[in-house]
């Protein structure tokens, strides 16, 4: 039982998912304060909803921070190189992450949108493989003299996914929708503020009850510093 959860957990911090970008409302009945780490959750008709909130200073760049974040196919694991799907099987894994066999940009195909934003599918292996296709949307503004950059990603379902992309992906996922907003504040030209939400909602019943929130919040903690961690050391090399 708790491996099966363990699966399921990585299946849904994973995707660390048409935009509306706006949060999810649901009424709370758990909370708790890991450093500087908030986290929510409630249910609302037959789903649970986990919500995260955090603020970290990067010492790197505005533009570097925004490029790693963009460049998640950079973090994959190279040991599952031969399972890739759609990307170059001798393509190298620049920074490790245990459970991506790849992750693939799409280009839009349809009106309204920046040459900015695409679509990402990820492949993640976890007792079979696991596909999530997200949507990118960047913004940027000038505040106060700095730069000010907002990147907001959300899951799609296979219909969606098609009519942006014009490819037939199929989901395969345990999450009904995730969503995640960095809003990327520039301090100085060598720093920047990122200010960070994470939601997500599933019907899982492994996942699905109050019980097992404290088990949740902990690994959303850990994933989510893990990711900070690795995006930092991207930035490096932007």
């Amino acid at each position: 039982m708790i491996e099966l959860m363990k699966i399921i957990l990585i299946l849904l911090l994973s995707q660390i998912s048409l935009a509306k970008t706006q949060r999810m409302e649901f009424p709370i009945d758990k909370k708790d304060q890991m450093g500087e780490m908030l986290f929510k959750t409630g249910k609302l008709d037959s789903n649970r909803h986990f919500s995260v909130d955090f603020k970290k200073v990067i010492n790197k760049p505005i533009d570097s921070v925004l490029a790693a974040l963009r460049s998640a196919e950079q973090r994959c694991n190279n040991s599952y190189k031969t399972s890739r799907k759609y990307s170059d099987h001798n393509y190298p894994c620049k920074f490790h992450s245990k459970n991506v066999v790849e992750a693939v940009k799409h280009a839009i195909v349809i009106p309204g949108y920046s040459k900015d934003d695409f679509v990402q599918t990820k492949f993640i292996k976890k007792r079979g493989d696991q596909i999530v296709h997200e949507l990118y949307l960047i913004k940027k503004k000038m505040v106060e003299g700095k730069k000010q950059y907002t990147l907001w990603t959300e899951t799609l379902d296979d219909e969606t996914t098609k009519k942006l992309t014009g490819k037939d992906l199929k989901l395969q996922t345990a999450i009904k929708v995730s969503n995640s907003e960095f809003i990327l504040r520039e301090v100085s030209p060598t720093s920047t503020e990122v200010v960070f939400m994470y939601e997500m909602a599933t019907d899982h019943w492994l996942v699905n009850k109050k019980i097992v929130a404290g088990k949740v919040f902990s690994d959303l903690n850990e994933s989510i510093l893990a990711l900070f961690s690795k995006v930092e050391e991207q930035a490096n090399s932007l």
